[in-house]
């Protein structure tokens, strides 16, 4: 299972106060938590996520995170309020990304292209990536692509040559995303000559 990217590493938080996590998952204060974690956001599956092998350990939802430094050592629970109060922030800041982030007509698209980089790692770092998100991505490499595709190629007729490039990047995109924005979008039209490759989006164009 992927680690969700902001999800704590709470084996080193355990580690750097001198602590063991199962003696705080295994008590009543741990288990305490977690059910009222559990309650609390009832959509959240594993608030806690455990790697084996090399690098591994366990990592945890901000908010029990919070709570498991608290317990360790009061001192560490500063350093991951702010945390998630930086991940809330850059939260709120993706939101208003979605909604303004315009790439209409040709003088949207340039003014656009600076802030390219900036909305495209917001939106790579997003918790849970929804149509919301990957649809933000892919105006991103639209914006971007733009010097390479024929003139007048829409957003609309670029989306569904991009879901197609990104098919097989589950390990990016989520597959149940990919295939429910291919859906909508429809297939791209069939190769007919020319290719134009921007990074790891295709568009198929007449020759």
């Amino acid at each position: 299972m992927n680690i969700p990217t902001e999800y704590k590493n709470l084996s080193a938080i355990a580690k750097a106060s001198g602590t063991r996590l199962n003696n705080w998952v295994n008590r009543s204060v741990g288990k305490k938590a977690i059910a009222e974690f559990k309650l609390k956001y009832p959509e959240i599956d594993c608030p806690l996520v455990t790697k084996t092998g090399k690098g591994g350990g366990t990592w945890g939802h901000p908010e029990l995170a919070a709570i498991f430094a608290a317990w360790c050592n009061p001192q560490f629970t500063a350093e991951v309020v702010e945390q998630n109060a930086q991940l809330r922030e850059q939260n709120e800041l993706l939101k208003e990304k979605i909604r303004t982030f315009q790439v209409v007509t040709p003088a949207q698209i340039a003014a656009a292209m600076d802030e390219v980089m900036e909305v495209k790692q917001m939106a790579h770092q997003a918790e849970d990536k929804g149509i919301e998100e990957v649809e933000l991505l892919a105006k991103c490499f639209y914006v971007r692509a733009i010097p390479q595709h024929p003139k007048g190629l829409t957003f609309e007729q670029y989306l569904p040559h991009w879901l197609y490039s990104m098919s097989d990047r589950t390990d990016i995109y989520p597959h149940e995303v990919l295939e429910e924005m291919t859906i909508k979008a429809g297939k791209p039209i069939p190769y007919q000559g020319k290719v134009l490759k921007h990074g790891c989006s295709y568009v198929w164009i007449d020759a």
